[in-house]
């Protein structure tokens, strides 16, 4: 299970979705957030601002969504 953490560098914070106390995403859902998000506001490979699924073991952006980064 995964959430999904977006930088948020006007207030220098860090945002996760899903809202505590809700259902984690599977890593298809944390994908397609990430597709979500990207669509709104694209970014650069490495961008500080790319957002990132992260669960017990694996970490992983939009652009590496198989590999761990």
């Amino acid at each position: 299970m995964y959430k999904v953490i977006v930088p948020y560098l006007r207030k220098n914070k860090l945002v996760s979705y899903p809202a505590s106390g809700c259902q984690l995403y599977t890593r298809e859902q944390a994908i397609d957030v990430l597709k979500k998000f990207y669509q709104r506001s694209p970014w650069n490979d490495g961008d500080k601002q790319e957002p990132w699924a992260e669960g017990d073991s694996e970490r992983f952006t939009l652009h590496y969504p198989e590999l761990l980064v």
